[in-house]
């Protein structure tokens, strides 16, 4: 069974596409950062945890720019606990760090590493803890079959002496790792066509989980919830901000309560960046918007970015292309 992938912000019911308007401000300064550079290669894929170059080199949300090349066939998933992993088409898991190609019955498109024990996601929607030592399945379970799917899809995450796996029908699967034993299922979006999971976090006492279309914060067995069509978000310090597929930049607490929110009109933001005072919103028809954190000062400026361009963010480092800029 074929998965089929969604980039970010790709997946929209166009209606009256002949009508369709952009986002034009009354003036733009033109942007220029002596931090912009070019680092060398296009960006080829993209995940939630970084992205793939041409030249087979890959970003992480760890170190950046890697020395490391990747050999043909391979992209980057995930850098965890400084364990790189990079999967193939045909079956194969790469741990980057020793060279060793493990080859499952599926493909893996997230992973997660504890001491021994790899936590798996398939593109069949299946789970898995594999033991690194015995070489064995300590668990396998399927899940019902996602076949359209955005690609940041969240990893696996460790917490304590449970698994936390983001599964690609809208649902965190809570695995016991004494048992070995799927224990409890959080259901985040059953109901909308793309619903996988594209941000899993534990920050301090709150677990932040969101998909395309909804975000959850869990937090002493209290469930807050808000509905957005999320085209990027970013989470600094107590703040999540979000950009919203109709034009509005939002800032929330951890319980999920609106701080402040702006509406663009017409505006389609491609990513969000946050800088020590500042958002930063890439806009789809080369513009980025500057928005103080306290959302009382916006000014727009002219930017070099095309709508069908690659980008990745992490943190206050936008790559796009070919290039790096980093927001102050």
């Amino acid at each position: 069974m074929k998965l089929f992938f969604l980039t970010l912000g790709i997946f929209v019911l166009f209606s009256g596409c002949s009508n369709k308007r952009y986002f034009e401000p009354k003036h733009s300064d033109f942007y220029f950062d002596t931090t912009a550079i070019d680092f060398g290669s296009y960006i080829s894929s993209i995940n939630s945890k970084g992205a793939t170059l041409e030249n087979h080199h890959f970003i992480d949300k760890v170190g950046g720019i890697s020395d490391i090349k990747l050999p043909n066939g391979f992209e980057f998933l995930n850098n965890s606990k400084g364990t790189v992993f990079a999967a193939s088409n045909n079956h194969k898991l790469l741990i980057v760090n020793s060279g060793k190609i493990i080859t499952f019955k599926s493909n893996v498109i997230a992973v997660s590493q504890n001491k021994n024990m790899l936590a798996l996601l398939f593109e069949n929607n299946s789970i898995g803890l594999y033991d690194l030592e015995s070489k064995q399945f300590k668990l396998k379970k399927y899940y019902k079959h996602s076949f359209l799917n955005d690609t940041r899809i969240a990893m696996p995450k460790f917490l304590n002496n449970m698994v936390l796996f983001p599964v690609l029908d809208g649902k965190i699967i809570v695995v016991d790792l004494k048992q070995y034993k799927a224990i409890k299922t959080i259901t985040i979006d059953p109901a909308s066509e793309v619903k996988n999971i594209i941000l899993l976090d534990i920050i301090n006492d709150t677990m932040i989980a969101a998909t395309p279309n909804k975000i959850i914060a869990l937090k002493d067995g209290t469930i807050f919830t808000k509905e957005f069509f999320i085209q990027d978000y970013n989470i600094n310090k107590n703040f999540i901000y979000i950009a919203t597929h109709d034009g509005r930049v939002l800032k929330l607490d951890f319980n999920l309560k609106i701080i402040k929110e702006h509406k663009f009109k017409f505006a389609k933001f491609q990513a969000l960046a946050v800088g020590a005072n500042d958002i930063y919103a890439i806009e789809s028809q080369s513009y980025i918007v500057k928005i103080s954190k306290d959302f009382d000062h916006i000014k727009v400026y002219t930017f070099p970015f095309e709508e069908d361009e690659k980008i990745f963010v992490n943190k206050n480092k936008i790559y796009f292309e070919n290039k790096l800029l980093i927001v102050k």
